[in-house]
């Protein structure tokens, strides 16, 4: 049974490289700063619920929500022209091969549980107990690796943006186009200097 799951794993990983899938889970994170907060995050959490999305967090100064990852530009969009970015970081994790291997998993784990259930049809009265404990402990580890699914799942259906707002000393800049998402280079001036 162990060389069978290992051969569906390597099969998955080998399937996966030949067709280029990636699932990856996307993290965004914005620092903003504008003059008028209420309105930002009020127009974000509206824009988040039309897209099918939900806020997760909210308070005076930050805002995560969850937005359908094919919604995700909508979002930026809205960032990008109503706030001034002060910084941006964009954090994504793969998990191809985990889902691969937990639903290679599964299907193995499915075909103990088939093979328990005949056994259990043949066994006498004593050893009744000892597989009616088995197929108690795989039917959980079968539920464990179908939720550990459903979560990875959701992680790469839905994108996360937590957006950090701070408005005080706010200065627009002259001209949005030479301005830098490095907060670092805003203070050194270098966007002032290119424009000169």
């Amino acid at each position: 049974m162990k060389k069978t799951f290992l051969l569906l794993i390597i099969l998955s990983l080998t399937i996966l490289n030949l067709y280029g899938v990636e699932i990856k889970s996307l993290k965004y994170q914005y620092h903003i700063t504008t003059d008028f907060p209420e309105k930002i995050m009020e127009s974000l959490r509206k824009k988040a619920d039309q897209v099918g999305g939900f806020v997760s967090y909210f308070n005076g100064k930050m805002l995560r929500m969850r937005v359908p990852a094919k919604n995700i530009t909508t979002i930026i969009d809205l960032i990008k022209n109503s706030t001034f970015i002060q910084d941006t970081q964009l954090h994504s994790k793969n998990h191809s091969e985990d889902l691969i291997s937990l639903k290679a998993r599964l299907k193995a784990k499915n075909e103990l549980l088939k093979q328990l259930y005949a056994i259990f049809k043949t066994v006498t009265m004593v050893q009744t107990l000892e597989v009616e404990q088995e197929l108690n402990r795989y039917i959980g580890e079968i539920e464990d690796l179908k939720g550990k699914i459903r979560f990875i799942e959701n992680q790469y259906a839905f994108a996360e943006f937590t957006i950090y707002i701070n408005y005080e000393n706010y200065t627009p800049p002259a001209s949005k186009v030479h301005v830098s998402h490095w907060s670092w280079i805003n203070q050194l001036g270098l966007p002032q200097l290119l424009r000169n």
